[in-house]
């Protein structure tokens, strides 16, 4: 579960009262998932990932080779935010 210190840990939500971190909190759907695995091969514009206790990189086949494109850690998120 994620939860308000790690919401905490995020300086976008630095602004937040403990409760609207908690009601937020509240909205994340957690799921654990094995070392090496690959999520996803594109990024879907409907959801939106927090890294809560782990790392992700993001890397790409180009020529044969798998080249890092980027990397991403605890408290950092990628996706949309859309209405």
């Amino acid at each position: 579960m994620l939860t308000v210190k790690r919401l905490q840990a995020n300086s976008m939500l630095v602004r937040l009262d403990e409760q609207k971190l908690a009601d937020l909190a509240s909205q994340f759907d957690t799921h654990q998932l094995a070392a090496d695995r690959v999520i996803f091969e594109e990024i879907p514009g409907d959801k939106f990932y927090w890294i809560a206790r782990s790392s992700l990189e993001f890397s790409k086949l180009i020529d044969g080779e798998s080249r890092q494109l980027a990397s991403l850690s605890d408290s950092d998120f990628i996706g949309e935010i859309t209405p």
